[in-house]
């Protein structure tokens, strides 16, 4: 669910989060390293030749298809970035974890170094 407000002159979506608003709950099922793959752009806007940045619903569909919204005719037509924060947090989280095992390992060897000094 989303709700739409407006506050201080700006648009805001706002999206439910409560768990009494979900059920089904369950671990991340997509692959959040692919989010490396995904290619950032910068590109001119055909109808005002605005330049913009962002990135291109077709690439995104080959990688994560259910970002994708899809318009009458079936073509990738806008993407869902609101989630795309949920992917970055957990890659993040797993990049965390490998850095604390590295971490592990050099301090054990290298009790002075920089990073183990607390």
């Amino acid at each position: 669910m989303l709700e739409l407000c407006w506050r201080v002159e700006l648009w805001c979506i706002m999206h439910y989060i409560s768990i009494r608003y979900k059920k089904n709950i369950r671990n991340l099922e997509l692959d959040p390293s692919k989010v490396f793959q995904l290619k950032p752009v910068s590109f001119d806007w055909k109808e005002t030749n605005k330049t913009d940045f962002g990135l291109i619903a077709e690439d995104v569909e080959k990688i994560y298809p259910q970002l994708i919204s899809y318009n009458k005719d079936s073509q990738p037509e806008a993407m869902r970035y609101d989630v795309m924060s949920v992917l970055l947090l957990e890659q993040m989280r797993q990049l965390k974890s490998h850095n604390d095992a590295l971490k592990a390992v050099v301090c054990k060897d290298h009790p002075e170094a920089s990073i183990c000094v607390r």
